[in-house]
């Protein structure tokens, strides 16, 4: 059975360079920065996510991205924006809560700025996946400090600031991510914006 859920993200305001690090383009990010900027230029395209445009961001954004992941990948991936968000930059996160042995058919209905709407479908068919509040936090407060959870309609959001250093670092590899790297033309050469792929 489709369940509807409406995500009220009209109050949003991304101020600085965003980048918006998914597996699939829902186009949420893009539509809510296109709001307040009034320049946006956005360049897509498959490579490593290799962590080559280090502290250049000021947010990082995972929209209903991280439960989509394997346990191990998980931590490659917060590593990798740790890495490319400046010192005191914001992680962002919606996702939808899973419990083990739960299916997942939602149509999500966001609400922008300006009364603009626009949906998607969210599907996890897998009985083996897991995402909560809690587990997603033993991995991100490595990075960041947790500034903000929330969980309203089985609906995930976590709000953290980068730490200046990695507690309890070890080894994470970079994946191949799909990422979407909103800025103000203005302010940052165009070069900067990329596109990174999860392998799915």
């Amino acid at each position: 059975m489709v369940r509807e859920v409406i995500l009220d993200m009209s109050n949003i305001n991304f101020k600085g360079n965003t980048l918006d690090v998914g597996i699939n383009n829902y186009g949420i990010i893009y539509n809510i920065l296109k709001q307040t900027e009034s320049e946006i230029s956005v360049d897509y395209y498959v490579e490593n996510f290799n962590g080559e445009y280090r502290n250049q961001y000021d947010n990082g954004v995972l929209f209903f991205s991280l439960s989509q992941l394997h346990k191990n990948e998980v931590e490659d991936v917060v590593k990798n924006i740790w890495s490319n968000v400046r010192f005191g930059g914001n992680l962002y996160i919606w996702d939808r809560e899973k419990q083990k042995k739960e299916t997942v058919n939602d149509k999500v209905k966001v609400l922008m700025t300006g009364n603009k709407e626009k949906e998607f479908e969210f599907i996890d068919n897998s009985i083996s996946n897991e995402f909560t509040v809690d587990s997603s936090k033993k991995i991100l407060e490595k990075y960041f400090e947790i500034e903000e959870t929330k969980v309203c309609d089985k609906i995930i959001f976590i709000k953290g600031i980068k730490r200046g250093s990695i507690k309890n670092e070890n080894t994470a590899n970079s994946n191949k991510l799909k990422v979407h790297s909103q800025q103000p033309s203005s302010e940052v050469p165009e070069g900067i914006y990329k596109g990174f792929r999860f392998p799915r």
